[in-house]
C-alpha cells in the first residue's frame, strides 16, 4: 500500500511538474511570436507609445512605493501622509475616467489637439509632484492634497487615451496583438521602476528619499518627450490606417456587386458582365440577382421578389419572365 502511494504521488508529481513545464513553454514561444510579430508590424506611433508607457509606468512605480516615505521626512504626520498619498492614488482613477471622456471629444476636432492634451498632462504631473514634496512646513496639508489631486489627476490622463491611440494607428488584425502588448509592458514597468530606481541608487550610495521621488519624475519627464514625435506621426498613421481600410472595403463592395449585380435575362444571351446564361440554370439566376424564389415559381407563377440584400441593379417585373 505504501508502494502504491508513492508511486501515485509520483506520478501526480510528474504530471503537475509537466504542465508548469509545457505552460513555460508554451509561454515563451507565445512571448516570442509576439515579439516578432510586433517587429515586423510595428509603426512610429505605436513605438512612441509603447516608450511613452513603459517610462510612464516606471515613474508611476517609483513614487506609488516612495511617497509615503518622502512625505514622513518632510516632517508630516503619518496621517497626513496616508491621506495624501490616498488622495493621489484615488485621483489616478478619475484621472482616467475624464481623460477618456475629454481625449474623444478632443480628438473629433484635431488629433494633434489630443496629442498637444497628453503632452501638459505628462509635464504637470512631474512638476505638481514636485511642488507638494518639496512644500515648506508651514504650507497647510489642504494644499497638499491639492497638488496631489492635481498630479493624480494629470498622472493616468493618458491611459486611457493610449489604448484608443493604438487602435488608430493599427489595422484590426494587429489591434489584439498590440493592446495586449500595451497591457505587458504597463504590468512589467510598474514593477520594474522601483527595483530600477533602488539598484541605481544603491550604487550611488544614496539613502535619501528625495532622490527617488526625483528620480522616479525623471521618467516620467522622459515619457512626455516621446509625447513630441507623435504630434506629427500620429496623424500620417492615422490617415494611413482609414485609407488602407477604405481601400479594402472599396475591394469587398466592388467583389459583392459582382456577385450579386448581374443583370440576366432568363431565355436571352444578354448580361451586364458579359457571362452567358446558356449556361446557368434558372436557380442560379435568381440567386446572383440576389432573389429567392419558391416551388410555385416552377408552375408558372411569377416569383416572389424577396430581397435579402437588395443588389444595385433590381430588374423589372417584364425581366423576370
Amino acid at each position: 500500500k505504501k508502494l502504491r502511494a508513492r508511486s501515485r504521488f509520483c506520478c501526480g508529481l510528474y504530471r503537475v511538474v509537466g504542465y508548469v513545464w509545457d505552460y513555460f513553454v508554451w509561454s515563451i514561444r507565445a512571448a516570442l511570436y509576439g515579439v516578432a510579430y510586433l517587429y515586423h508590424r510595428l509603426n512610429a506611433s505605436t513605438s512612441l507609445i509603447f516608450a511613452h508607457s513603459a517610462l510612464r509606468m516606471a515613474g508611476h512605480g517609483c513614487i506609488s512605493v516612495y511617497l509615503k516615505g518622502v512625505l514622513l521626512d518632510t516632517g508630516l504626520g503619518r496621517l497626513e501622509a496616508a491621506s495624501i498619498a490616498l488622495t493621489f492614488t484615488c485621483c489616478c482613477g478619475v484621472g482616467c475616467l475624464v481623460g477618456g471622456f475629454y481625449g474623444h471629444a478632443v480628438h473629433k476636432s484635431s488629433p494633434k489637439s489630443l496629442c498637444l492634451v497628453l503632452l501638459v498632462a505628462a509635464f504637470m504631473t512631474p512638476w505638481s509632484l514636485l511642488r507638494m514634496v518639496a512644500a515648506a512646513d508651514d504650507v497647510p496639508a489642504r494644499t497638499r492634497l491639492l497638488w496631489a489631486s492635481l498630479a493624480g489627476t494629470c498622472a493616468s490622463f493618458s491611459a486611457a487615451n493610449l489604448r484608443a491611440m493604438l487602435l488608430n494607428v493599427n489595422l484590426p488584425g494587429d489591434r489584439e496583438v498590440t493592446i495586449g502588448a500595451l497591457n505587458l509592458i504597463e504590468s512589467a514597468f510598474l514593477g520594474i521602476g522601483p527595483f530600477l530606481c533602488a539598484t541605481s541608487l544603491k550604487r550611488l550610495e544614496s539613502e535619501a528619499g528625495s532622490i527617488h521621488i526625483k528620480l522616479g519624475l525623471g521618467y516620467w519627464k522622459w515619457s512626455a518627450f516621446c509625447i513630441l514625435p507623435l504630434l506629427i506621426s500620429f496623424s500620417m498613421e492615422q490617415r494611413k490606417v482609414r485609407r488602407s481600410i477604405k481601400e479594402f472595403l472599396d475591394d469587398s463592395i466592388d467583389k459583392k456587386i459582382r456577385r450579386r449585380g448581374k443583370k440576366v435575362r432568363v431565355g436571352s444571351e444578354q448580361t451586364l458582365w458579359g457571362l452567358s446564361t446558356s449556361e446557368k440554370s434558372e436557380e442560379d439566376a435568381d440567386i446572383e440577382t440576389g432573389a429567392t424564389t419558391s416551388q410555385e415559381d416552377y408552375r408558372g407563377l411569377p416569383p416572389k421578389k424577396t430581397f435579402i440584400n437588395p443588389p444595385l441593379w433590381v430588374p423589372r417585373d417584364s425581366e423576370w419572365e
